[in-house]
């Protein structure tokens, strides 16, 4: 859903924003860039209608959702802002010196007009007296009567032509922040999972918090970044590679990855492809993290915003809590790109996983807690 002025309307959709394929997210980048260092096209940055044409035919083109498009794009105009301010300060320094020049000028001809006036005192008199009225009765008109001057309506036409900026759209994104980490606080309740929320951190003096600190370490499954060297692969090997057997003590089970238990185990499930064997399975392809806390970014990942801004923020929280997990809600940039802090920070985009794994070898998706017995 998408507003007249061009801002997407933001609620949950079934697409699942995953992560970005290289080839499309160069290609976004590139057009981002390229419209930003241009000044925009069809005056899509002094337009909300033109803006929102342009970031859809973008979306289309790249093969992203609207709302990837929207907010990849506004992290790269403010990023070229933050760049160039000190030209914009200067500007803005040389236009006021310049109305104060102005302004001087004008002074000292009214100065001198004084000086030299025709002396016709009386008529100076009546056009005080006549401005004077007019200010009165102008004052004690209606406020919807009183013509806005010519710096308030510059100002209102400003705010109403820009797409990206002003104080509806600060509004609208801090609200929207405040959406999905409503909807993640929902989601893993749904889950029967402990948790405490940002505002119960601060009410016990915690000096960062994030969005969702876990009562309970979770194991979550997820794509690895690269593949890795045989060392890591296999974990959940029941035979070595030469084909001998590995004692079961020695089986690397998800929990004992996690959690350094080695008395928990999972009941098998039955072959139900797309469910729970799917998390249980080996494949090379996915590996187990463990998460102490949640950080909800209702964003699209890009490397710049990224590395910048997010990564610090959060690792703040890994020396605190221990490891996390970053869920950009507009999907990212492909993960080999995206600094993961030594592995302690978990990217997902889209939504939460499916299935948590607990210390006690529990599964919980949503619905709470997952039989895997039958």
């Amino acid at each position: 859903m998408i507003d007249d002025d061009g801002s997407p309307r933001h609620r949950r959709s079934s697409y699942r924003y995953n992560e970005c394929d290289e080839d499309s997210y160069d290609r976004a980048v590139a057009w981002c860039r390229e419209i930003i260092s241009s000044g925009g096209r069809d005056d899509m940055l002094f337009s909300p209608r033109a803006f929102r044409r342009e970031i859809a035919s973008a979306s289309s083109r790249f093969g992203l959702p609207f709302e990837a498009v929207h907010s990849l794009f506004r992290n790269a105009h403010a990023n070229h802002v933050k760049r160039n301010a000190h030209v914009v300060r200067s500007r803005t320094m040389r236009h006021r010196n310049g109305a104060a020049a102005a302004a001087e000028v004008n002074a000292t001809s009214s100065r001198v007009d004084g000086r030299y006036g025709d002396g016709d005192d009386d008529d100076d008199d009546v056009e005080r007296l006549s401005s004077t009225t007019t200010t009165t009765t102008t004052t004690t008109k209606p406020p919807r009567a009183i013509a806005l001057s010519r710096l308030s309506r510059e100002v209102r036409e400003a705010v109403d032509s820009d797409p990206m900026y002003g104080p509806r759209q600060d509004k609208e994104r801090h609200n929207i922040g405040i959406e999905y980490e409503s909807l993640l606080e929902e989601t893993l309740r749904s889950m029967d999972i402990p948790f405490e929320t940002e505002a119960e951190l601060r009410v016990r003096g915690t000096a960062r918090t994030p969005d969702v600190l876990l009562s309970i370490p979770l194991g979550i499954r997820v794509r690895r970044r690269t593949r890795d060297d045989s060392s890591r692969k296999n974990l959940f090997r029941t035979t070595d590679d030469e084909g001998g057997g590995v004692p079961e003590e020695d089986i690397a089970t998800p929990q004992r990855l996690l959690f350094g238990e080695k008395d928990v185990n999972i009941s098998p499930a039955r072959e139900r492809p797309g469910t729970i064997d799917d998390y249980l399975k080996d494949d090379d392809d996915y590996e187990w993290k463990s998460i102490c806390w949640i950080d909800s970014k209702a964003l699209f990942g890009d490397v710049e915003t990224h590395t910048n801004s997010v990564l610090p923020q959060v690792e703040t929280y890994v020396h605190r809590f221990g490891p996390g997990l970053v869920l950009y809600w507009f999907g990212h940039a492909p993960l080999s790109r995206l600094g993961d802090g030594h592995g302690d920070v978990t990217i997902v985009g889209g939504d939460l996983p499916d299935v948590f794994l607990l210390p006690t070898g529990a599964l919980h998706g949503r619905g709470g807690k997952i039989d895997t017995t039958a």
